[in-house]
This record gives C-alpha cells, sequence and structure tokens, in this order.
C-alpha cells in the first residue's frame, strides 16, 4: 500500500545528507571498502561529496527522492543502461577532489582487488536496452510502507518515457528480503551460465500495462 502524500521527484544537491547515507547502504562492505578506504564515516562523507557533483552514476542528475508528507523517505538512482559507461567515466573528477594522492593509489589497488574477486565489471552491470536501477533504498523510518514499490513504479515511468522496454538491477545473493520484493514485483534472475557467488542481475519485461 502507497502512503498518502507520497510524491516523488527529482533530487538536488541540497539532498546530500539524506540521500548519502542510504547510497552507503545499498554499497555495503564492497562500498566501505573500496569508496571508504574502510571507514564508514569516510564512505558517508565521499557519497556526500561525489552526490552534489552532476553529470555521473551517483550524482543527483540522475537521482529521485521520494517523501511523504514532505518528510524525505527514500532514494532512486537511475538512469538507461546505455548511459552506464558515460556516467561511470563521469566520476572520475569528483573522485580526483575526494581523494590524495596517496589515497588515489590505495582505491586503485583496493578496487583491482575487489574487482577481480566479485568478477565485476561495466560490461556485464546492466543489460544494454534496459533501464537500470543503480541504487534503491528506504530511510529506516519508512520501511515496509509501500516507498520502494513506489520507486520502482516510478522508475518504470522513466524507462518507457526513455523507450526502454525492461529494468534491469543487481542483488546481493544474501539480500533474501530485497530478491523477495523484486520478484514479488515481476523481477526475475538474468539467465547466465555461470551463477554468480555475490549477487544476482535481474530483469523486469515492461508490458504497456505495468508502464503506464
Amino acid at each position: 500500500m502507497i502512503p498518502p502524500g507520497l510524491v516523488i521527484r527529482p533530487a538536488e544537491p541540497e539532498d546530500a545528507d539524506f540521500a548519502a547515507p542510504l547510497l552507503a547502504s545499498t554499497l555495503g562492505a564492497f562500498g566501505r571498502e573500496l569508496f571508504g578506504l574502510g571507514n564508514e564515516e569516510r564512505l558517508i562523507r565521499v557519497l556526500r561529496s561525489f552526490f552534489i557533483s552532476p553529470a555521473h552514476r551517483m550524482s543527483y542528475t540522475v537521482s529521485y527522492i521520494a517523501e511523504v508528507t514532505g518528510q524525505r523517505a527514500g532514494l532512486l538512482v537511475a538512469f538507461p543502461a546505455h548511459e552506464l559507461l558515460r556516467l561511470s567515466l563521469g566520476l572520475r573528477r569528483p573522485m580526483f577532489r575526494a581523494y590524495s594522492f596517496r589515497e588515489g593509489w590505495q582505491f586503485v589497488r583496493t578496487g583491482l582487488r575487489l574487482l577481480v574477486q566479485s568478477g565485476f565489471s561495466l560490461r556485464s552491470e546492466a543489460p544494454r536496452g534496459s533501464f537500470y536501477i543503480a541504487h534503491l533504498a528506504t530511510h529506516e523510518a519508512y520501511r515496509r510502507q509501500g516507498i520502494a514499490t513506489a520507486l520502482i513504479a516510478f522508475a518504470e515511468t522513466l524507462a518507457q518515457a526513455a523507450h526502454l522496454s525492461q529494468l534491469s538491477l543487481i542483488v546481493a545473493t544474501d539480500n533474501l528480503t530485497a530478491r523477495r520484493l523484486y520478484e514479488h514485483l515481476g523481477f526475475t534472475p538474468l539467465p547466465t551460465r555461470k551463477p554468480h557467488p555475490y549477487y544476482l542481475h535481474m530483469l523486469k519485461p515492461l508490458t504497456e500495462r505495468s508502464a503506464s
């Protein structure tokens, strides 16, 4: 059930203090090790600085805020998958500003190690032709109130406006609560020859009815 008074709007730089902890919650230990260089507080500060910078994959320019009676309740970061490479490269400038030279080298070494371990790559992150939900999170005070469902429905309208016929996302294999929600909303795991040990790619085809 969608809460009364729910509004979803484009994010603004002023939403950074709200958005950064939610972004961190979607990145988990991977984000803390990589972007936070092993420190949770540093991760939040870095994500806050990322969010206020335009035109990249963690920016306010590709983010949306769910509000309930004027109070911020949830975050959606989503965009067409064909923009993934451009938006990922756009993160370079805010990263240079966020880290010292020594930290930059630490970031590169940690990133290479984690990416090799996880088998992650931009090429496989989101199927081309899909609308990619990169981050989705609800503030703890508003969980189990339909916020995530409303944000996914909103992503469907964005996909329709972009003339794309499916949604895609990645979910951690051990995040059973999120996986059950996505399956309930029509997402299915992307068929693969070799299941990934850490995360699942999921897709939801959009019919005219589901995208309207």
